[in-house]
C-alpha cells in the first residue's frame, strides 16, 4: 500500500517520511522541477535498480543526480571546463542538467553511462532540504515506458502504482524539463533544449556576461515550437537516447541495442521484494531501448555507502578555484 502526503499540508512529515523510505533503501516520486521524479539514494545499488524496475525501462538510459550545492560537483565529476562553472553560476540551481566526466572511483549504479555523470542542482528548496538528509539523489521521470511525463501525483500513481511506496504531492506541476548540454568537450552541446534556450546557453559559455548573469529573455528571442499534434514528439513521452539520457526523435531499437551489447535485463520485481499489482505490463525484455556501444562496470556490492564528502548532508570540498566576484 503506498503512502500520499501533502507537501502544502504536511511538509515536515513529509521530509521525514521521504528521508527514512530512502535510507531504507527504496524509493520516492515527488515533484521535481516542473513533472514529478522518482527518486533514490544514489549510492545504493539496490534502490537505484528499483528505479529501473518501476519503470520498466532498461538501464541503457543512465540516472541523473540531484545535487544539493555546485560544492558537491567535485566529488563526482572531473574536469569541469570554466564555461560550465560559468553555467552553474548563471542557472543552479535551476533547471539546467550537465553531462560531466564521472569520477572515476565512485562505486553507484547509475545504468549505461559511458563514464559520464549528469548533474543538476534543483530549485526546488524541498528537494534541495531531502539531499541534505539523504545525499546526492538519482532521479528521472516517474513515467513507464511511451508514457507522458507525469504533472500530477495521480497520474504518476497511475503508471507506477505499489511500486513506489510514497509519494509526495505538490499540485499540479508546469511540465517544463530541464536543459540537458555536453559539457564533457571544449564547447557545449546542447542534447535536450528545455526551459533554457540553446542561445543563452552558448551566451553564458562564451563568458561575454557577468559572472552569474543570465542574458536578458527580451534580447535574445525564443522561436516557439512546432505544434506537434495531440500526440506530441518522444521528448513528450520520455523516450530517451542512449547512454545520454536526452529525448530521441523516436522508438530505439532493441535488436541493436542487444547487438551493441547492452544490457537490457531488468532486476525482477520478485528478486527486489515488492508485490506487483495486476498491471498488463510488457515483459522488460520486451522492451525497446536505445543503441549503447559500452557497458558500464559490474558493480559487485548490493548496496554502498557513498562518500563522506559527498552525501548526507556534507559539501564536498572543492578544489577548483572559486569564480571570480562580479
Amino acid at each position: 500500500m503506498s503512502t500520499i502526503i501533502s507537501l502544502s499540508e504536511d511538509r515536515d512529515g513529509a521530509l521525514e517520511k521521504a528521508t527514512e523510505t530512502l535510507q531504507a533503501g527504496s524509493v520516492v516520486v515527488l515533484p521535481v522541477g516542473g513533472v514529478y521524479a522518482i527518486v533514490a539514494d544514489a549510492f545504493r545499488t539496490a534502490a537505484t535498480q528499483r528505479i529501473f524496475a518501476a519503470r520498466r525501462r532498461s538501464r541503457v538510459t543512465p540516472l541523473p543526480v540531484l545535487l544539493r550545492s555546485e560544492r558537491q560537483v567535485g566529488a563526482l565529476a572531473g574536469d569541469v571546463p570554466d564555461w560550465a562553472d560559468r553555467l552553474m553560476a548563471a542557472y543552479w540551481p535551476g533547471d539546467l542538467t550537465l553531462v560531466l566526466p564521472a569520477t572515476v572511483d565512485l562505486a553507484w549504479d547509475l545504468g549505461n553511462a559511458k563514464g559520464t555523470v549528469q548533474l543538476r542542482q534543483p530549485a526546488d528548496e524541498f528537494v534541495r532540504d531531502l539531499i541534505g538528509a539523504v545525499g546526492p539523489l538519482a532521479c528521472t521521470a516517474a513515467n513507464r515506458l511511451s508514457q507522458p511525463r507525469p504533472t500530477t501525483v495521480e497520474e504518476a500513481k497511475a503508471q507506477l502504482g505499489v511500486l513506489v511506496p510514497v509519494y509526495l504531492d505538490g499540485g499540479e506541476l508546469d511540465g517544463r524539463v530541464s536543459t540537458i548540454v555536453d559539457a564533457t568537450g571544449t564547447s557545449p552541446v546542447v542534447h535536450r533544449e528545455g526551459i533554457v534556450p540553446e542561445d543563452h546557453i552558448h551566451l553564458v559559455a562564451s563568458g561575454e556576461l557577468e559572472w552569474g548573469e543570465k542574458p536578458d529573455p527580451s534580447l535574445l528571442p525564443v522561436d516557439a515550437p512546432e505544434d506537434q499534434g495531440e500526440e506530441g514528439t518522444a521528448a513528450d513521452h520520455g523516450t530517451d537516447a542512449p547512454g545520454t539520457g536526452v529525448p530521441d526523435s523516436g522508438e530505439p531499437d532493441a535488436d541493436q541495442a542487444h547487438a551493441n551489447g547492452a544490457d537490457t535485463d531488468e532486476p525482477g520485481i520478485d528478486e527486489l521484494g515488492i508485490d506487483e499489482p495486476n498491471i498488463d505490463e510488457p515483459n522488460i525484455e520486451e522492451i525497446d531501448d536505445a543503441a549503447v556501444t559500452v557497458e558500464s562496470p559490474e558493480v559487485e556490492s548490493p548496496e554502498v555507502e557513498s562518500p563522506a564528502n559527498a552525501t548526507h548532508g556534507g559539501e564536498a570540498h572543492d578544489d577548483r578555484p572559486e569564480p571570480p566576484s562580479s
